[in-house]
């Protein structure tokens, strides 16, 4: 005959029904259809019910599943605090068997069912007994109040998640409509699909996560981001990746309340060297905003001396101020098709700290000499006022290029300046990129940016140039820099 067994499995009781029977194992059939070898100190419980269905696998399976069932169902129908009471005792320590703990059932003796339902409820007991290899310690007073206080906290979890997962099924069907003290009351769940928009794979706690979003029927990353913006939380156009990495369109009140006292306040240019009467152009894209560098060109007798002049934040932007360090929080000026999102508040980066055309600026400046052969042979830094003559896109500066002696002296300089750096082992990638602009429409605008023209490749040289003589000078002068 094929009994119903209870046996030990991972520490955990499980049920099944003995398909052969051997000194040194047991062979069972799980609720899984699989047959599995038990160690015979593993079976709990012999229950003297045989299978009605074995050994067909599919209607022997159903079996199991309902009598676990209904042993989950009925659990509580078992008194296991009558049941500890009646085995505990302050003064001695009691261990009891599951023998002993049925003889306190002695009208359950010829009912096999009752007979599996207790000791199913005893062996799944987490509150009142410990267990150790057949025995049953009853535990202390203290311990089971903390067991049940953290059971009933892990009940009113389970009954939040679903109340939470419930309320996100129904606002997808259009059942139900989301209030601001629904959204508070359900927040922590908000929070789950949150950081699943933001962080995608890498979320934390992933496991749960996408169990939760699976039960509230939103599929992955992208349903969570939709569902946020239904209910308001997040605009259509916002982007998971600036706050994954807290980056904010706005600024702290004592960031802009130092901007606007720092626009307000009248520029001195004491102890700059003057250089404003000197031509100095920017070169820069269409969209450009926050113009930070410029150059200027001089020829002296067969000598042409280059001047690159870059704006001179940390003049007005003093360390450890608050427009300082949320600078070096936000680190550079975000370009994105609908906007910038500026290393500085808009106003100061676009005013004080740009170098626009007319305007007179506060500068550091390169100045680079070269000779008829377009070698280096001089170069110094110095603290400068400057005025924008001009600010120019690249197509200007090709036209200056092909155009002026001038420009073409100094495109030659970078030619010779590139030809060197690749001499020297440098490597070149021209990388292709897009500029993409959102029209007022909100339709995508897409535009190749060619980058290979002699205007960007002097450019480009010109800030190489800068930043090679700077780590040297820096690293002459023993400067810690990044």
């Amino acid at each position: 005959m094929h009994e119903i067994v209870l046996y030990k499995k991972r520490n955990f009781s499980s049920i099944g029904i003995i398909v052969n029977s051997h000194t040194s194992s047991v062979s069972i059939l799980n609720e899984e259809g699989k047959t599995i070898n038990v160690d015979p100190d593993n079976i709990i419980y012999k229950t003297g019910i045989n299978s009605e269905y074995f050994p067909n696998i599919d209607e022997t399976k159903l079996e199991l599943r309902s009598y676990r069932k209904r042993l989950e169902e009925e659990r509580n129908s078992i008194d296991l605090k009558t049941i500890w009471e009646c085995s505990y005792d302050p003064d001695n320590d009691i261990m009891v068997t599951l023998q002993d703990i049925i003889n306190l059932y002695p009208d359950y003796k010829n009912d096999r069912n009752k007979l599996l339902q207790l000791v199913w409820s005893v062996e799944r007991d987490e509150i009142y007994f410990s267990k150790d290899k057949g025995i049953y310690i009853p535990n202390d007073p203290d311990d089971i109040n903390k067991t049940i206080e953290r059971k009933n906290e892990e009940q009113l979890i389970i009954a939040e998640r679903n109340n939470a997962r419930d309320w996100i099924r129904l606002l997808q069907t259009g059942d139900l409509i989301a209030t601001r003290q629904d959204i508070n009351k359900h927040s922590k769940f908000i929070e789950l699909l949150t950081e699943l928009a933001v962080k995608g794979d890498e979320v934390d706690r992933a496991k749960e996560v996408k169990s939760f979003i699976s039960e509230s029927g939103l599929k992955d990353e992208s349903g969570a981001l939709e569902f946020l913006i239904s209910i308001g939380l997040w605009n259509e156009d916002e982007d998971p990746v600036f706050k994954k990495y807290g980056i904010k369109k706005t600024y702290p009140s004592k960031v802009m309340n130092e901007s606007k006292i720092l626009l307000d306040k009248d520029v001195s240019y004491d102890r700059l060297v003057d250089i404003s009467k000197l031509k100095i152009y920017s070169v820069d894209d269409d969209n450009t905003k926050d113009i930070d560098d410029a150059l200027s060109i001089e020829l002296i007798g067969n000598k042409c001396r280059v001047g690159i002049h870059i704006t001179n934040v940390a003049s007005s932007v003093k360390p450890d101020t608050s427009l300082d360090k949320e600078a070096l929080r936000r680190g550079e000026t975000i370009y994105v098709p609908e906007g910038n999102i500026h290393m500085f508040p808009p106003d100061l980066a676009g005013n004080l700290l740009s170098l626009k055309e007319g305007t007179t600026r506060r500068a550091i400046s390169l100045f680079a000499t070269f000779d008829e052969d377009n070698n280096l042979i001089h170069h110094e830094f110095l603290q400068t006022r400057i005025k924008i003559n001009k600010n120019i896109n690249y197509n200007d500066a090709n036209n200056l290029i092909e155009k002026s002696d001038d420009w073409k002296k100094l495109y030659y300089i970078t030619v010779a300046l590139k030809e060197s750096r690749i001499k020297n082992g440098a490597i070149i990638l021209q990388l292709p990129t897009l500029k993409i602009a959102l029209e007022n429409t909100k339709c995508i605008n897409i535009v190749k940016n060619i980058m290979n023209t002699p205007a960007h490749n002097m450019v480009a040289e010109l800030m190489i140039l800068i930043n090679r003589l700077s780590a040297s000078y820096f690293n002459t002068n023993n400067i810690p820099a990044l």
